[in-house]
């Protein structure tokens, strides 16, 4: 499923909804927390047992209207088996509070996807965690 979605002018991934298949197809019930929810157009596509969206823009799909760099290091995570942090962009700074939440759960599968280009870095951080400053240095942005 590529299919380019009526209802906002997002584009699932192949890669994603694989990776979410996968995961789907190891557990007994799908709870999602989608932290960059959009319009909710991605989970649309899945069946889920719960499903509980963030987005800052008010109005924005079925969400809750908050900040999820302010409130990730807050929220209990312990009954979600789905994170969905895919910003279009790189949310590393939300990840590394993400990690770092203590009722984050062994075995949640983690949906997050990297999108860089000449306009948006990656930060020092992330490149050091992974030991690619060096490739970074070199690749042609």
């Amino acid at each position: 499923m590529t299919a380019q979605c009526a209802k906002a002018d997002a584009v699932l991934e192949p890669g994603k909804i694989f990776l979410t298949k996968v995961h789907q197809d190891k557990v007994d019930n799908t709870s999602v927390l989608d932290l960059y929810a959009g319009e909710n157009v991605m989970w649309s596509h899945f069946k889920t047992d719960r499903y509980y969206g963030i987005e800052i823009i008010k109005g924005k799909g079925k969400n809750l209207n908050a900040d999820c760099k302010r409130v990730i290091g807050s929220l209990d995570l312990s009954s979600f088996n789905v994170i969905d942090c895919d910003s279009y962009g790189i949310p590393f700074d939300v990840m590394l509070k993400l990690f770092a939440n203590p009722t984050l759960q062994k075995g949640t599968a983690i949906v997050y996807a990297a999108i860089s280009n000449r306009f948006s870095g990656v930060s020092k951080e992330c490149l050091k965690m992974y030991g690619l400053e060096e490739m970074y240095k070199k690749a042609k942005c």
